[in-house]
């Protein structure tokens, strides 16, 4: 059960240096792997991205699917580069093969990096991350549709939780495209619907390694989503 379980969680490996970032990754055996590659010092130097593809290769080897995300400053992330500097460094690491790159539906060269990621036949994670306001359920299908329309394989979109009623809306997202979309609240507010998002259809949820640091508001360590789970009485759900 606790395997099956962790096929749902999607751990989030930071870290200041690959040696950082390499430790996060391989601290927990969940199925799924984010590398926030804009928390890496350097992330666009050729020594990094070697590096990066490395640790992608070795990550897949052992049986992991890898999602790469150079996250935007206006986004929750780190990275506050030039846009075609992310789509070189995005494109270039397509060639590691990651099950997934990220690239944020709202970026101005959105729709050329989704291009080159395509034509490479790599697969395709639009995201959107509203800070401040709750996403109504008008907006959040109309951005599912945009992203899907786009060439985009999968979508996630996060934003804080005003009412109860904003996870619910969030929840829907993953119950209409089954498999597709990853959507929940930020902040205390939002932690139901990061804990049910997996039972309600999205492929995972994403957690920070058990000592680690949370990247985002009202996220969890993987122990405590595996806690929690257990105390709702979904785990049994898992398989």
């Amino acid at each position: 059960m606790l395997e099956e379980c962790l096929k749902k969680v999607c751990l989030v490996a930071t870290g200041k240096t690959l040696g950082d970032l390499r430790e996060a990754a391989l601290s927990t055996p969940t199925k799924w792997v984010e590398l926030r590659l804009d928390t890496l010092a350097n992330p666009t130097t050729p020594a990094v991205k070697e590096g990066v593809k490395s640790l992608v290769s070795e990550l897949r080897d052992a049986g992991k699917e890898v999602i790469l995300t150079l996250r935007n400053v206006g986004e929750g992330g780190s990275f506050s580069g030039d846009p075609h500097e992310k789509v070189a460094l995005l494109t270039d690491l397509a060639s590691a093969s990651p099950t997934l790159i990220d690239v944020e539906l709202k970026s101005p060269a959105y729709l050329e990096v989704v291009e080159a990621l395509r034509r490479s036949g790599m697969g395709v994670l639009a995201s959107t991350h509203n800070l401040s306001n709750p996403l109504s359920r008008y907006d959040l299908i109309r951005l599912a549709r945009q992203a899907f329309a786009s060439g985009a394989n999968m979508f996630k979109a996060v934003f804080p939780a005003g009412s109860l009623n904003d996870n619910l809306i969030a929840l829907e997202a993953c119950a209409t495209w089954r498999g597709k979309v990853v959507s929940f609240c930020l902040g205390k507010a939002g932690r139901i619907s990061r804990l049910l998002a997996p039972f309600f259809g999205a492929p995972f949820t994403y957690a920070f390694p058990d000592g680690g640091e949370p990247v985002a508001e009202g996220q969890l360590s993987v122990s405590e989503v595996l806690k929690l789970w257990e105390a709702l009485g979904v785990m049994r759900e898992c398989g």
